[in-house]
C-alpha cells in the first residue's frame, strides 16, 4: 500500500519514540492496518488528497503514535486537545509530501475538510486502541 511517501518519515520518526522496539513496532502494524483496511473497504484512490488525508488522519489516531508518552518523547506536549493536534499535524504533514499536493496549505485544506468523519471512525478497531 502506498500512501504518498509518510511511511518512510514515520519510520525514521518512530527512533525517537516511547518505549521498547516492540511497542514501536505495533504502532507501525496498526499504523499498517488500518491504511491496507482503508485501501480494501474504502477503495483508496491514493492520489486524491483527500482520501489520504482521512486515511492518514486514521493511522495517526489508531495507532498510537500520538500518545502522550511518544509526543513526550519528541518534544511535543500540551494538554488542550493536543491528541488531536499531534494528528492533525502528522496528517498534513503525510499529505503534504504526496506528488499531487501543491502545498503545505492544501494539504492543511485536505485534512480539516475530511477530519470530523475520519477522526471518528476507528474501524477495523472497535475503539481507538
Amino acid at each position: 500500500v502506498h500512501g504518498g511517501g509518510s511511511r518512510t518519515f514515520q519510520m525514521s520518526e518512530g527512533n525517537n519514540e516511547e518505549g521498547t522496539f516492540q511497542h514501536r513496532k505495533c504502532t507501525y502494524l496498526r499504523d499498517y492496518l488500518a491504511q491496507i483496511s482503508d485501501d480494501c473497504r474504502a477503495r483508496v484512490n491514493w492520489a486524491n488528497l483527500h482520501h489520504q488525508a482521512c486515511s492518514e488522519i486514521r493511522a495517526s489516531m489508531l495507532s498510537g503514535e500520538c500518545n502522550f508518552f511518544a509526543e513526550l518523547g519528541r518534544g511535543n506536549f500540551g494538554f488542550r486537545k493536543h491528541y488531536q493536534t499531534c494528528v492533525q499535524r502528522r496528517a498534513i504533514l503525510s499529505v503534504s509530501q504526496n506528488p499531487n499536493c501543491q502545498s503545505r496549505q492544501q494539504a492543511r485544506d485536505a485534512v480539516l475538510a475530511v477530519w470530523d468523519t475520519c477522526f471518528r471512525d476507528t474501524q477495523p478497531f472497535s475503539r481507538r486502541p
